[in-house]
């Protein structure tokens, strides 16, 4: 049956509409709505049955239902004032009330008129019992409209029925049962190649094939397999695991068997073929008949076509879920070049050009991306690429932006409370770096919400670090511990061994930062030790932070082996910010061990790594620490450094973030010029303001000691010590400068205290040291 209105024909086998015998160029949603609306035009249809038969279960805002009203209107020479041809009720819906008949035979063809290539939405259902009783309740109201009691819509979204959340799907890693290791592939890749596919499907929820890779790394409970565990933490509902299997020469079988838990009975699909690529392609259709999965409610998109293509971009999922982004990422640049239509390809791409440290071409990747999702009506994949977007603003220290595009990505979530929480929690960061902490409360207690209402285990310890961001920004030091001790506890109950190395080296950056120098160095060193060959991020991360906690107790001899070794794994990553901090602890070094020529050069080794507009703040503390090496190796060059500095600090939306800065570099650049009032104005510049990337004040007992040595001058130096107790001093490099200061003062008992405290910083941290030894054997990954 086609329908003949005015100039128009709606051909619902085709899936076109025609104005006066060709084609209107439509969306297939625009097509889905004048349908609906025709098939129903003895009535007005309600806001809610015209999102669950256009969407399904996806909560969609009134923005979207606006624009979509607009374009069906425009394609039907209509408007929203003279509504000729669709109609607002108020307080009711949308009715057609143009007139209608049956097209004649020869203009509903659809033989004229192959259908297109593109998923169609439901078709409008009869009026059910369900629908009927929203329709009774709009006419029993009609009083009230009249009285303009309602808006536009006469169902609030609050009143609507609860809406059951999609079922939650994981898929297992692939077991590769054919004896060709070239085909270890197979096993995160194809599992990822199926699950982006899948996950184009609105009527079910697909798990991250990320998230799941990580916890078939748990190490589960006595009397619980890896399977069951991966159901239990990511509260799957439905778990599909699979084997390859090699029948002969080039022929291959791929078994999946589908476990639906309490809701259906399990099943199996077998897909054989020649090429293991094309058989997650081949097994979608199949997964979807047997979970009785709508197929029209597929996002629009395209996917991999060819053997060489999914094999690709299936390699780079099995990378990329190993942890090696380095890797993944050429695999993802050709499956996006490929077929650039495909967007889990160049979404993938935009996630690793974020992990390999390239901003600008994932910015314009993922904002590709994001336009593409909003145009294809993907919204899950529009919240991810925001997220990821707003990663990119955070590693900027652009946090404003980074909030408003959280914010952005809060209504396209919808159902993935996953993506729910990562929305959440990345917000209360951000909020608690700006400051918001109301605003910070609120978010967490939004997530804590969303993790308990959908039993996400695996998200438990990432609240409780949320919850050390906020206990930062209180500066609350016992609150920050005690989340981080949370964390770790909750990571460590669900065998997330990977999360628990990382839990405990944030745990052991809260206590390095409360001086409790000894338990930091156990836990960097035991997570710097238990990641190596398999946490890039995590073993450069604790080594780094291990070289620093030994040079703060002094002990600079034992650096260097753990310089060699994260410069290694800085050029592995071809990460040009970790080579830079590799350079700068060497720098540390160096100038310890009483060279500061040595260290200048390789201050100015790692200034040349840095960009200074993508990490304002990296540069600059690069540049701090060349300006103290060259007032004492090269001061004529402070002038140009103070230059260089204050014209960054100068183009920072926020130029007041860097005053403490500033100010130090200021007094150095005047104590290397001769001008010994301008430097002591700079110093005290620095000790009243804030000083927020140095709550100990180190920075400015360091370099207000060294003007002071340099100078002579008793003003600097009380400036530098005001508050400083060497007693408790948690700097091995401050210690050393105090004991020479109190030796051109003739002061042998502040010089004792020195020493004596020095000593302890070594014994603690060689103590540490032997109970989490660097060179015990490594535990597996």
């Amino acid at each position: 049956m086609a329908w003949q209105s005015g100039e128009y024909t709606i051909v619902p086998a085709a899936r076109r509409l025609l104005r006066e015998g060709q084609p209107v160029d439509l969306e297939a949603k625009v097509f889905d709505l004048i349908l609906l609306l025709v098939e129903n035009r003895d009535r007005a249809v309600a806001k809610q049955e015209v999102i669950a038969t256009l969407w399904g279960h996806r909560p969609i805002t009134d923005a979207a239902l606006s624009q979509l009203l607009y374009k069906a209107r425009r394609a039907l020479d209509d408007d929203g004032e003279r509504q000729a041809v669709i109609r607002t009720v108020y307080g009711r819906g949308l009715q057609w009330v143009a007139a209608v008949a049956p097209a004649p035979a020869t203009a509903a063809s659809s033989e004229d008129f192959p259908v297109p290539d593109v998923p169609a939405a439901p078709a409008a259902a009869p009026i059910t019992a369900h629908r009927s009783r929203w329709t009774y309740f709009a006419s029993s109201i009609a009083v009230l409209l009249a009285l303009g009691a309602l808006a536009f819509w006469f169902v609030p979204v609050s009143k609507a029925p609860p809406v059951p959340a999609p079922p939650r799907l994981a898929m297992l890693p692939t077991i590769n049962a054919t004896g060709d290791p070239t085909l270890d592939w197979v096993s995160h890749g194809l599992p990822g190649l199926m699950t982006s596919l899948l996950g184009q499907v609105r009527s079910i929820n697909v798990i991250d094939a990320l998230q799941v890779a990580h916890v078939w790394d748990y190490t589960p409970p006595a009397g619980r397999d890896r399977a069951q565990h991966a159901r239990f933490v990511t509260h799957a509902d439905i778990v599909i695991d699979s084997r390859l299997r090699k029948l002969a020469d080039k022929l291959y079988e791929l078994d999946l068997h589908l476990d639906p838990g309490k809701l259906a009975a399990p099943s199996d699909v077998v897909v054989t073929g020649e090429q293991p690529g094309t058989l997650g392609i081949e097994a979608i259709a199949r997964i979807r008949r047997a979970l009785r999965l709508d197929a029209t409610a597929q996002v629009e998109g395209a996917r991999p076509t060819d053997a060489y293509l999914a094999e690709t971009f299936a390699r780079g999922l099995d990378e990329a879920m190993r942890g090696r982004w380095m890797q993944a990422k050429p695999y993802f640049l050709l499956s996006a070049q490929s077929a650039p239509t495909f967007l889990p390809a160049r979404f993938r791409l935009g996630e690793a050009q974020v992990a390999t440290g390239e901003p600008d071409q994932a910015g314009r990747t993922l904002q590709e991306v994001l336009t593409a999702a909003h145009a294809d009506g993907d919204d899950l994949m529009a919240a991810g690429s925001l997220v990821q977007l707003a990663q990119l603003a955070m590693n900027r220290h652009h946090y404003e932006d980074a909030l408003k595009l959280l914010e952005r990505a809060v209504p396209l979530a919808g159902h993935d409370a996953n993506i729910g929480v990562t929305v959440a929690l990345k917000s209360v960061n951000v909020a608690a770096r700006l400051h918001r902490l109301p605003l910070a409360r609120e978010k967490l207690s939004l997530a804590r919400s969303l993790i308990d209402k959908n039993q996400l285990l695996n998200r438990i310890a990432d609240l409780h670090n949320s919850e050390a961001f906020i206990g930062e920004a209180e500066g609350n030091v016992t609150a920050t511990e005690a989340a981080d001790r949370a964390a770790l506890a909750a990571s460590e109950a669900i065998g997330n061994e990977r999360d628990a190395r990382a839990d405990a080296y944030n745990l052991a950056l809260m206590l390095a930062r409360e001086g409790k120098n000894g338990e930091a160095i156990r836990l960097f060193a035991n997570s710097y030790r238990r990641s190596l060959g398999a946490d890039p991020w995590l073993t450069f991360a604790a080594g780094d932070n291990l070289a620093i906690a030994l040079l703060n107790a002094g002990l600079s001899s034992k650096v260097e082996p753990i310089a060699s070794e994260l410069l290694a794994t800085a050029k592995q990553q071809n990460n040009s910010v970790w080579q830079a901090l590799v350079w700068m602890l060497r720098a540390g070094s160096g100038w310890y061990e009483g060279d500061p020529a040595g260290s200048l050069a390789d201050c100015r080794k790692a200034a040349a790594l840095v960009d200074r507009a993508q990490d304002p703040a990296l540069w600059l503390a690069v540049r701090l620490s060349e300006a103290s090496s060259a007032l004492l190796a090269e001061p004529g060059a402070l002038a140009a450094i103070q230059h260089d500095t204050d014209a960054l600090i100068d183009a920072q939306k926020q130029p007041g973030d860097y005053a403490y800065e500033r100010m130090l570099i200021h007094a150095m650049a005047a104590s290397a010029a001769g001008r010994g009032p301008q430097a002591q104005s700079a110093l005290s510049a620095a000790a009243t303001g804030p000083r927020p990337n140095d709550p100990t004040g180190d920075n400015l007992h360091y370099i207000g000691l060294v003007i002071a040595l340099r100078d002579h001058s008793a003003a600097d130096a009380a400036i530098a010590l005001a508050g400083f107790d060497p007693d408790t001093s948690a700097s091995a490099d401050v210690l050393r400068l105090y004991d020479r200061w109190m030796a051109q003062q003739g002061n042998d008992t502040n010089r004792t205290r020195a020493a004596a405290r020095l000593t302890a910083l070594r014994t603690e941290a060689l103590a540490a040291l032997a109970a989490a030894p660097l060179e015990a054997p490594l535990a597996s990954p």
